[in-house]
């Protein structure tokens, strides 16, 4: 939808809903209201109201007692990550798509929202910045 409206009216977006009804593009109005206010840079940022995201602590030891690995901790490089492993780190951001998760080893990983657990809440109340987590 946005970018059918940018392409329609570019920077006349003080036009917008004088011409377009909610109708036309098959939104609603407070939908279409969000989306104006995004496109004029408007909008707030609601990830101003959350915690700044802390940088992964060390626990201590090498692994969990479910077998997570610190990749910290342990001298685990991003070479060293291999598929299936199991590693702690701490949720940095939450976006719509998934969450950015610190393990330790220099670089963020994106944890997609696809690869929650079964039993995460449907809500979007999960993953919470700041937790610490165990990702495979």
């Amino acid at each position: 939808v946005a970018k059918k409206l940018q392409q329609r009216f570019g920077q006349r977006l003080e036009k917008l809903k004088e011409v377009l009804d909610e109708q036309e593009l098959g939104v609603g109005r407070a939908t279409l209201q969000d989306i104006v206010a995004q496109l004029r840079g408007a909008a707030d940022d609601e990830r101003a109201a959350r915690p700044a995201p802390t940088l992964k602590s060390v626990s201590g030891k090498h692994t969990t007692s479910t077998g997570a690995i610190d990749a910290a901790l342990a001298g685990v490089t991003v070479d060293g990550l291999k598929p299936g492993m199991l590693v702690v780190g701490t949720v940095r951001n939450v976006v719509p798509f998934g969450a950015f998760v610190d393990l330790g080893v220099q670089s963020d990983a994106l944890l997609h929202r696809s690869q929650y657990p079964r039993s995460a809440p449907k809500d979007g109340s999960w993953p919470v910045i700041n937790e610490v987590i165990e990702v495979k």
